[in-house]
């Protein structure tokens, strides 16, 4: 009896420990095993009373990332906008906007033992998001701060944008507050990080999301990033989803833009900075955060091997 007890601490323990670390498929595996135990091991069964909220969201992240990665890994629903060697363009319409979702995919080749430390490279990219308007396309970045930071893969940000001249002549800036959710799926090879907006007043734990600063109008923006490693390379996937919230830009010409333009610069963006990684300041950050990022390329490491040997 002490032994089942200690067996169902554990799992508990690493429950915790995968909540803590956005390691969603992981926590789905471990409650597979703790789900039927709930009746037998008043451990389970306490540390699910105590933590209905916290379970109840991931249940939910669950199924949200099921239905994200279906977006990402099926060619279903997409109509092809654009190829060409270095990066492939979809679209698909929503019936419930105006606007159209774009899913933009290349390859950023690397054979199989230097994968790891290109994906910490892409990784920080996205992790560091204040340097993104260092390298974000057509320098219409002007800002993207963290909020706050509920879990160690998730971060709620607020991104400006001011549009290039002749537009930023007739369209103010704009900002968002989105929930950049993060998905540690090192097990699987792959990360994914999932963008969706809030509104004033929208709380996160007991941060509450603020109105829209003075002169500015607040854009709306889905989306998400998604890399997994590949023996020929990283799989590196964009899913875009832009509301300007601007009749001077009406949908026909954003969505023209977001399926040629836009994404094709993007992955130009991210090839021309990771070339430029060595001495850059996204090093220097990689290097004072091992914590994070030593973390994910060792577990990597730790797949591939036993995957590949």
């Amino acid at each position: 009896m002490g032994k089942l007890r200690s067996d169902y601490q554990n799992l508990v323990d690493e429950l915790d420990q995968a909540i803590k670390n956005d390691q969603v498929y992981l926590c789905r595996d471990l409650l597979e095993h703790m789900d039927p135990a709930v009746s037998k091991s008043s451990v389970v069964r306490s540390y699910f009373e105590k933590h209905e909220e916290v379970l109840q969201n991931l249940r939910s992240d669950i199924e949200n990332l099921d239905t994200l990665l279906g977006q990402l890994n099926t060619d279903e629903g997409w109509k092809l906008a654009s190829k060409n060697s270095k990066v492939t363009v979809y679209f698909q319409k929503k019936e419930d906007s105006p606007f159209l979702m774009t899913k933009a995919e290349t390859l950023l080749e690397a054979n199989l033992g230097s994968l790891p430390t290109l994906f910490v490279k892409l990784l920080s990219l996205f992790n560091e998001n204040d340097l993104m308007p260092k390298w974000f396309p057509m320098g219409v970045m002007k800002g993207n701060d963290c909020l706050y930071q509920p879990t160690k893969f998730s971060k709620i940000i607020q991104p400006q944008i001011k549009l290039p001249l002749p537009l930023s002549a007739v369209i103010g800036p704009r900002e968002s507050v989105v929930v950049g959710k993060g998905y540690d799926m090192s097990e699987r090879k792959a990360v994914a990080i999932s963008i969706n907006p809030l509104n004033a007043g929208e709380t996160v734990d007991d941060w509450v999301c603020p109105e829209t600063p003075q002169g500015f109008t607040r854009f709306v923006m889905f989306g998400a990033y998604y890399f997994e490693l590949t023996p020929k390379g990283i799989s590196f996937k964009l899913l875009q989803q832009l509301d300007l919230k601007s009749k001077m830009i009406p949908a026909p010409i954003l969505n023209w833009l977001s399926k040629g333009a836009m994404p094709n610069e993007f992955m130009s963006k991210i090839r021309d900075r990771i070339k430029k990684y060595e001495g850059s300041i996204w090093e220097e950050r990689v290097n004072a955060n091992p914590e994070l990022y030593d973390d994910v390329k060792d577990r990597l490491m730790r797949t591939l091997q036993k995957e590949y040997g």
